[in-house]
């Protein structure tokens, strides 16, 4: 339990809905779970972040870390009666025993379907069930779901990108090998 001048019960600070039928009608209709992040929610990842410190392997050198705890927060506070854990090889575990480990990426819009899901290669060790992709504003003011798939089959469906590989359709240059796909992509994994 992270600290912020006394314990925390995350219980205690829900958003969102119970389950997973609201991004499932979203995704229909080309939507995204927004979640609005409070002084509250940036206080708790604030103390997480500078707890963790920089990780090894960490792209941005431990700049994205408060924007991936406030993606951990948002997918435990989503999956209602999860735990969130913290750990090296996932975030949270479901209450069904689901290890799940969200996957934050910093941007400057709303995202779009043809906007990419990223793995860093450095992380597929990690002994995760589930991917859950989130976007967070660099500004910190709101983050949004986009999308769940199991880690099984990401890696089968995810093209490898290079360091200094250069995405035509947008020009993003790799910063660190890692496998991308998009967001429609993703989201069609989940359909029935």
């Amino acid at each position: 339990m992270c600290r912020t001048g006394g314990k925390v019960n995350l219980d205690d600070i829900r958003w969102g809905p119970s389950d997973w039928d609201a991004l499932n009608k979203a995704r229909r209709q080309q939507h995204f779970l927004q979640v609005n992040i409070t002084a509250e929610d940036i206080a708790i990842c604030e103390a997480k972040a500078l707890e963790m410190g920089h990780l090894r392997n960490s792209i941005r050198q431990g700049e994205g870390n408060l924007a991936g705890f406030l993606g951990e927060l948002a997918v435990h506070r989503w999956l209602v009666g999860s735990t969130w854990e913290n750990t090296y090889h996932y975030d949270v575990i479901e209450a069904g025993g689901r290890a799940v480990d969200a996957k934050t990426k910093c941007c400057t819009t709303r995202p779009e379907l043809d906007f990419e899901c990223s793995v860093p290669a450095a992380s597929t060790f990690q002994e995760c069930d589930d991917y859950v992709f989130v976007r967070c504003l660099n500004d910190l003011s709101r983050l949004w779901i986009v999308g769940r798939c199991t880690k099984e089959w990401f890696m089968a469906n995810a093209k490898l990108w290079r360091v200094g590989d250069v995405d035509p359709a947008n020009g993003w240059v790799t910063k660190a090998d890692c496998y991308n796909c998009s967001i429609r992509n993703v989201r069609r994994s989940t359909e029935a």
